[in-house]
């Protein structure tokens, strides 16, 4: 057993390999490179790994920080609990030696930046479970945080670095509330 937060990681890393690298055409601008969980470690190398991205338990930027940790949603007399586990994807255009104009630059950003919304938003997460967790609901809309800043610059080194940043609840069955 593996525990809930990994599997989610997992099934979040090969739902997103599918969906931005496997279902997109070799020459799509927007195609990502590499989906991993954690960071990259110098895997892939920027020429070879120009749109990446990285798959967090919880946000690796506001590590020791309290404003956005797991927490019980709600507990059932019985013995189940439903905690609301926090998330996070981080995605990065490194558009520096492709030579892309900002209009094509933008225009890469936003495709991607859409797909990996949809991805994420139409996920049901059927069968995403650890022993007795399983995962109760999926990401929902007004969970779901976006932001988006480019970097770089004129004239052809730009540089869009995005996170995704949401809640996913699970319940887990069979404690005893004493």
């Amino acid at each position: 057993m593996n525990g809930i937060n990994l599997e989610i990681t997992r099934h979040l890393q090969s739902r997103l390999t599918d969906r931005l690298i496997t279902q997109i055409e070799l020459d799509d601008p927007a195609r990502v490179s590499i989906v991993k969980i954690g960071t990259l470690d110098g895997e892939p190398d920027p020429a070879d790994g120009r749109i990446t991205i990285k798959v967090h338990e919880n946000d690796p930027d506001a590590l020791g920080g309290t404003e956005w940790v797991d927490e019980i949603v709600f507990s059932e007399c019985g013995g189940s609990v439903t905690w609301s586990r926090k998330f996070s994807v981080k995605a990065r255009a490194l558009l520096v030696d492709t030579m892309e104009s900002l209009e094509e630059a933008r225009s890469i950003a936003s495709t991607l930046k859409s797909r990996i919304e949809l991805a994420l938003l139409s996920d049901l997460f059927t069968g995403v479970q650890s022993g007795n967790e399983y995962v109760s609901r999926g990401i929902t809309s007004e969970d779901l945080e976006v932001e988006m800043l480019q970097g770089g610059g004129p004239p052809d080194s730009y540089d869009f670095q995005m996170k995704f940043r949401f809640d996913i609840w699970t319940t887990l069955t069979g404690v005893y509330d004493g």
